[in-house]
């Protein structure tokens, strides 16, 4: 990830105990293990994935601005 992206990331969300808990989840997991993480989280918030879709489009299309392929 791009040092400033993910610096401007940590700074807005790095002190929320759920993004803490979040990171070491994911660590050393495969990228479908990862997928699987989030969306388990996610349900556990009550999102559920039909409102969740939109969401992701448009991070994808946000973050494809700036070269990143999600």
């Amino acid at each position: 990830m791009n040092t400033n992206i993910e610096t401007a990331l940590m700074s807005l969300i790095g002190s929320d105990p759920r993004f803490q808990r979040a990171m070491t989840m994911l660590q050393g997991k495969t990228p479908a293990e990862m997928q699987q993480v989030v969306m388990n989280m996610i349900s556990t918030q009550g999102i559920s994935q039909t409102q969740l879709a939109p969401l992701i489009s448009d991070i994808k299309q946000k973050f494809a601005m700036f070269g990143i392929q999600l």
